[in-house]
């Protein structure tokens, strides 16, 4: 993940924005409540439509 940073980084500076503090979608998928098998299943499966 390590580029993946460096290249949101330079983009934020390029447009002079702040691209992590913009993405509102992170948080409402709730990460950090999931155990890594509970992840793992999600990449394979997807989330259930509500």
């Amino acid at each position: 993940m390590p580029l993946h940073e460096v290249g949101i980084n330079l983009f934020s500076a390029l447009y002079g924005r702040d691209f992590p503090a913009e993405n509102d979608i992170l948080p409402e998928l709730g990460l950090e409540r999931m155990n890594g098998e509970e992840l793992h299943r999600l990449v394979g499966e997807g989330w259930k439509a509500e």
